[in-house]
């Protein structure tokens, strides 16, 4: 059969036009579900105790002259040594400083208001440091120091601070946590949008957060790490982003 010249144009240009038309019509569709997403912000959650405490302590001597300073310094590390170790604490788990030196002076005025820089002595200071698995032992021992003073020693005592070694462990079991989370509330915002989830393309994680139990401290973009009380509350957010298909 013979078509027309006239008709094999017409023809020719209603199947370009119709194939060109479903191709634009698929790519709009495929375009469009591709960027059918859903963001979600998953959250995971522990409460934990610490196994670990750190503890410090400083004490310093002062006299005229470098030889007597030290001699009396020297004394008193032994006597606080001997008192740490009246708890159980072994001589090798105490670390002690190096002595730190500074002269003393004060300024006095004369009848004529003319200052004049006294000398009062050398002082001399020193730390030790105890860091140790047995909390509780630590613990008693921050709370007696002050029965040093009976022996002319004033030792500066400072708060224990608590530590957890088990922190890489707990943090990828929190992030697995978020994770489920995330998931869980993407799939519910598909079954309710009559859709189904796809497959995961993006996830970040957010901040990781320590603070004490029962605590009211304030969130920070950049991240808290509570060490000044043994029982802690952890908090990490994930943020997820689902196709939809």
């Amino acid at each position: 059969m013979n078509f027309p010249n006239n008709s094999v144009i017409a023809i020719s240009v209603f199947f370009t036009v119709t194939f060109s038309s479903f191709i634009v019509a698929t790519t709009y569709r495929n375009r469009h579900r591709a960027n059918d997403v859903i963001n979600v912000t998953g959250h995971g959650t522990r409460s934990f105790d610490s196994d670990l405490v750190t503890w410090s302590g400083t004490y310093n001597r002062i006299a005229m002259d470098l030889k007597s300073s030290y001699k009396l310094l020297s004394q008193d590390r032994e006597e606080v040594s001997k008192f740490l170790q009246s708890f159980g604490i072994k001589a090798e788990d105490l670390k002690f400083s190096a002595v730190n030196v500074t002269k003393e002076n004060e300024t006095l005025y004369d009848k004529n208001s003319i200052p004049r820089v006294n000398f009062k002595g050398f002082r001399l200071t020193q730390s030790v440091s105890i860091q140790s698995l047995e909390i509780n032992k630590i613990e008693e021992l921050s709370r007696q120091v002050t029965q040093l003073l009976n022996l002319g020693i004033e030792l500066n005592s400072s708060a224990p601070q608590y530590f957890y070694t088990k922190m890489p462990e707990l943090k990828l079991a929190m992030i697995a946590e978020a994770t489920r989370d995330g998931r869980a509330r993407a799939e519910k915002i598909s079954q309710e949008s009559g859709s189904k989830l796809g497959k995961l393309r993006y996830a970040s994680m957010g901040v990781f957060q320590i603070t004490a139990e029962n605590s009211d401290s304030d969130y920070s973009w950049g991240g808290t790490f509570d060490t000044s009380s043994r029982k802690k509350n952890a908090s990490i957010t994930t943020k997820l982003q689902f196709g939809v298909e």
